[in-house]
Parts: C-alpha cells; structure tokens; sequence
C-alpha cells in the first residue's frame, strides 16, 4: 500500500489528517475512510516480517520506529 511506505519513508507519525492526504486520490469518496482505516491498522502492524509487501527496508523500520521511542 502505497500510504504506509510514504508514512514511513518520510518518517510522519500515524496521523488521520496525513493519511487522508494521501489517501484521498487513490479512492472513491465511498471507499475512502475503509481505506484510512486499513492504512492505520498496517501501519500499526508494521513488523520485520511483513515490511516487505511495501518495499521497505528494516532499516527504514527502524527510524520510522525510532521517532516516538
């Protein structure tokens, strides 16, 4: 999902208004707070194991993780 490698990539906190954004041209008025939603919980959910569906690095991981530690 193209929202939660921009997230991290650019190292943004999990915000709704950020996600949104980013979210608004890639849906449907009608699909759209299920798609905010689905990006909040992968981000979430974020571990070593599945960083690779959103062509991250763990080191990538690791500073996006590292910004609220």
């Amino acid at each position: 999902m193209e929202i939660v490698s921009s997230i991290v990539r650019d190292d943004l906190p999990i915000d709704d208004a950020k996600i949104r954004a980013l979210a608004t041209p890639l849906a449907t008025a009608a699909d759209l707070e299920q798609l905010i939603a689905m990006a909040i919980a992968e981000l979430h959910g974020l571990h070593e194991g599945n960083i690779a569906r959103f062509r991250l690095r763990p080191s990538e991981l690791k500073r996006w993780r590292g910004r609220s530690e």
